[in-house]
């Protein structure tokens, strides 16, 4: 239940046994249940957020109030604890108590938890408003008023009076044989006067209102002079209360402490240990503890072995050595806040990659009213002035520093800080960020994407040192550091396996009776962390403008925009008239999509790709049996995920995303697992990248059609998007023989690599930098979801669509072989003709009876190899070459020799490549 103090009032005697949740802010008044058949009911995050409160979770003051046969009189508990060493704590805890003394509550209604004291009556801290002191007018005694005027310093000024006829005391005998005319004048010339003492009183109160301005300002700079420097051990181990070790600095403080389980030996007569349960953190140390940020840490590790948890153990403080070198080191960006008091960073502190912060005594500013019709002047001049917007600075990169040298260990190490990324997320800043990022990699894997949120949120395009040297002619600036990502590295191993006939797919028997054995290699998946670079952080040629058009409120390209939803939606999209404020919905009984009627073209596309992620992701066949349905996600976690889909989806194209507020994503993610956090991250990631990528194909295509309708051939067509595609042998007796065969063995039996035994099974995209290699990688280690076909193998291939032109590649026993044959079919004969000329030359004129005159240089193979020439012969083939000119193929020789180069090639490049590669 949420109550409006402000505005409305309940009495505090009727309250029994409710939860409570205030904010002072906002007057927003929370009533919960505690506890239903012996379960806690909801949890206080889960309250708020169903409950639709406007202020944030962490404003609001939590506990419980009721009665009962120990409180006749009522009882307040603050839960937490509310002490006198957080200022703003207490002070929005006085004003609940305030808020619920004028709510009815009695003097002595118990309050527990507040202050110095466990418990204590409320009159002690507050004179309840039913229990003032009534005043009465000495000079009138015709009625009573009622005093009701406070003033909490700084904060709050109450004037309130209130008047009270009372006939046993009043004779309004001398007034009543006037006419009512009289009365009437009189009543009025009264009331003016009354008018006119009200508008001094504000005339005051405006004057009040500045001078509490100016000593809350006072009060803020008092707190934050007041706060002492932070106590810390100087880097060395102390032990503490409780056997607690500790070490600390100035920013960082590292706790840990084992715990001894013991049983009872009956034999030895004694308690002897059975297990050692760890328990450790790494935390900010700032002089506000509850502000302090947990980086890392574990409760209750249990170990069997006290030796195995004892170097469990010296691992964890090693891995945070590096925290703790100096006194006062940087404190990073995101661990700012504990250190400071009033948004003002505290003295001796130095934030990573900012100036220090110099503190001068400065003359307390005076609170200012705003002069209305300057306002109004400056909005004026504001919207008539062309706004200039400098572009943003670049964020420098906020490391991950791994202690480990082994690639293993190092790879632990980055899956941890992955693990307490996820903890940290939910921030709705934060959270946010991790969007933006996913917006532009939305084909990078949830780790990785996490991975670039945490140390560049800004990064529009990375790659790897080498990459950004000889693929795109850029170089990493000088001091510049990595952004740390996990990158596949597998490699291959030599395996013993069972020849197989080709024919009847059984194991080929040799001589001796035994299974034919060969030699295979296979890919095992293995990964590794290496360092990419954003765009910012090189300089050198110019880049080609990636970047998507953004999409504003009425635009151009919405119908083709719109069409392209249509076409992505999995259930059709119409538009009604929708009472009640909604925007849309998700119809899941007549599987359709209905779009609320005049809205701007620019939220109809938000609400549209809101609703296609509910139809994407919650959609359940209601016809089917309840046990066959699928599990459903609670309606707080469906909703997350849509608006999450939706936002990132809306910030990949440019629409406006500033109406859109994620701070209930830390209620939604209190109290649950890491990994079902975890899932609902990866289904946002998926179903967004799989929505971007199927609205750029459908875009395409749309603009393709309505260019080759245009019947304009002077004007240029607007280049069409990179994509690949994959494509794989269809699964039939006709193919049985051509799978996983490597080029040269299949065009040695006359096959070709023929377009009409292929499927296409996937096409995406081609990010800018991707080589084949890593197409290969992907599709062997981590392909997508939707990726329906077998791990990428020898036999399949890859149309690169680039720069308006497409070429094929077979993928070979080693690297690539580029086949045009697959995009340009010809005679069938003619080409399995040409192949064998290539590779035996021996097939000369056989099938279309044509012979060909020799090159010189088959010629001089022939002499090498001992067989005799005709001198004829070596005339004709001279001038044969001289026919042929330049547009000749080269020689076998030449053909060879530059098969090997590419072989060489490849394999280096592969190598290279390695650090682009994405999981």
């Amino acid at each position: 239940m949420l109550l409006d103090t402000r505005s409305m009032s309940f009495d505090m005697r009727e309250i029994d046994n409710r939860r409570f949740m205030f904010s002072p802010q906002t007057g927003e008044l929370i009533l919960g249940r505690q506890y239903r058949s012996g379960q806690l009911y909801k949890s206080h995050a889960e309250e708020h957020f169903d409950s639709g409160a406007k202020a944030p979770f962490d404003s609001f003051i939590r506990g419980w109030i009721g009665t009962g046969r120990d409180y006749p009189d009522g009882v307040i508990h603050f839960a937490p604890n509310i002490g006198t060493d957080n200022i703003t704590a207490f002070d929005n805890a006085f004003s609940t108590l305030q808020m619920f003394s004028e709510n009815g509550a009695a003097g002595d209604t118990v309050v527990r938890g507040f202050g110095r004291k466990w418990e204590q009556p409320l009159k002690d801290i507050i004179t309840p408003t039913k229990e003032r002191s009534k005043t009465v007018s000495e000079q009138e005694k015709n009625y009573s008023s009622y005093d009701f005027d406070r003033l909490e310093v700084a904060k709050k000024l109450v004037i309130e009076r209130s008047i009270y006829f009372e006939s046993e005391k009043a004779d309004i005998s001398a007034l009543t044989g006037l006419s009512l005319a009289e009365l009437t004048r009189l009543r009025q010339e009264s009331a003016a006067a009354e008018q006119a003492v009200f508008d001094r009183l504000k005339t005051e109160a405006a004057a009040w209102e500045q001078q509490a301005g100016n000593t809350r300002f006072l009060e803020k700079a008092i707190e934050y002079v007041q706060t002492p420097p932070v106590k810390h051990t100087s880097n060395k181990w102390e032990k503490t209360d409780y056997e607690w070790q500790l070490r600390s600095n100035a920013v960082y403080q590292m706790r840990y402490h084992v715990y001894e389980n013991t049983r009872y030996d009956r034999q030895a007569q004694k308690s002897v240990p059975y297990s050692w349960s760890l328990t450790w953190s790494v935390r900010t140390n700032g002089p506000n503890h509850e502000q302090n940020v947990k980086i890392a840490g574990q409760e209750r590790k249990t170990f069997s072995d006290k030796a195995a948890m004892e170097k469990y153990l010296a691992g964890r403080i090693k891995a945070y050595d590096r925290l703790f070198t100096e006194p006062a080191p940087p404190v990073p960006k995101e661990y700012a806040e504990p250190f400071k008091v009033n948004g003002l960073l505290l003295p001796g502190y130095v934030i990573e990659g900012e100036p220090p912060q110099h503190t001068a005594p400065q003359q307390a500013a005076q609170p200012t009213r705003p002069d209305p019709e300057k306002v109004e002047m400056d909005a004026a001049a504001m919207q008539a002035a062309p706004l200039t917007v400098e572009p943003p600075q670049p964020q420098p990169v906020i490391p991950i520093n791994l202690t480990a040298e082994k690639p293993a260990e190092k790879l632990k190490e980055i899956t941890d800080r992955l693990e307490q990324g996820i903890t940290e997320l939910f921030d709705s800043e934060r959270y946010k960020e991790y969007l933006r990022v996913m917006s532009k990699f939305h084909n990078y894997s949830f780790n990785n994407t996490l991975l670039i949120a945490m140390q560049k949120p800004d990064a529009s395009l990375i790659a790897g040192f080498t990459a950004w040297k000889n693929q795109f002619q850029r170089n990493v600036k000088k001091g510049e550091k990595g952004i740390k990502i996990i990158a596949p590295s597998p490699f291959k191993i030599k395996q013993e396996t069972e020849k197989i006939d080709p024919q009847t797919q059984k194991p080929v028997i040799g001589r001796d009776g035994k299974p034919v054995t060969e030699e295979k290699e296979i890919t095992i998946p293995a990964y590794k962390v290496v360092s990419v670079f954003d765009v910012s952080q090189t300089e050198g040629k110019e880049l080609p403008d990636i970047a998507v058009d953004a999409l504003t409120g009425d635009v151009e390209q919405y119908s083709d925009f719109f069409a392209a939803l249509e076409k992505t939606s999995p259930v059709p999209i119409g538009f009604e008239k929708i009472e009640g404020g909604a925007h849309g919905y998700y119809h899941l009984e007549d599987k359709r999509i209905a779009l609320d009627e005049g809205m701007s073209e620019l939220q109809t596309l938000k609400t549209a790709i809101h609703e296609i992620a509910h139809a994407k992701l919650h959609d359940i066949d209601l016809n089917a049996p309840k046990d066959e349905q699928q599990p459903r996600v609670d309606r707080r976690t469906r909703e997350v995920e849509a608006e999450s889909v939706a936002y990132t989806v809306c910030q990949h194209y440019g629409l406006d995303t500033s109406d859109y507020s994620f701070g209930y994503v830390a209620g939604w993610s209190s109290g649950r697992e890491l990994a079902e956090l975890k899932s609902s991250l990866e289904t946002i990631r998926s179903a967004a990248a799989d929505i971007i990528n199927s609205i750029d194909g459908h875009i395409a295509q749309i603009q393709k059609e309505q260019t080759a309708e245009q019947e304009q051939p002077t004007q240029e067509a607007e280049p069409d998007k990179d994509t690949f595609s994959i494509y794989q042998l269809k699964r039939s007796d006709e193919t049985r023989d051509l799978r996983f065969e490597p080029y040269d063995r299949l065009t040695a039996t006359g096959h070709a690599v023929d377009p009409a035994n292929y499927d296409l099974i996937y096409s995406a995209p081609l990010a800018p930098g991707t080589s084949l290699e890593a197409i290969f990688t992907r599709f062997n280690i981590d392909h997508p979801k939707d990726f329906k076909g077998h791990s990428l193998s020898v036999s399949d291939v890859v149309v690169l669509h680039q720069n308006g032109q497409d070429t094929a590649h077979y993928v070979d026993s080693i690297g690539f072989r580029q086949t045009p044959e697959f995009l340009q079919p010809q005679n069938y004969l003619k080409h399995v003709e040409d192949i064998v000329e290539q590779n035996d030359n021996n097939f000369d004129g056989i099938i279309n009876n044509t012979p060909q005159t020799p090159t010189v240089g088959e010629l001089e193979q022939k002499a090498k190899a001992g067989e005799p020439i005709s001198l004829i012969d070596l005339a004709d083939a001279i001038h044969a070459d001289k026919e042929r000119g330049k547009e000749e193929k080269p020689s076998i020789r030449a053909q060879l020799r530059a098969a090997k180069e590419q072989t060489a090639q490849r394999k280096a490049q592969r190598s290279k490549t390695q650090d682009l590669e994405r999981i």
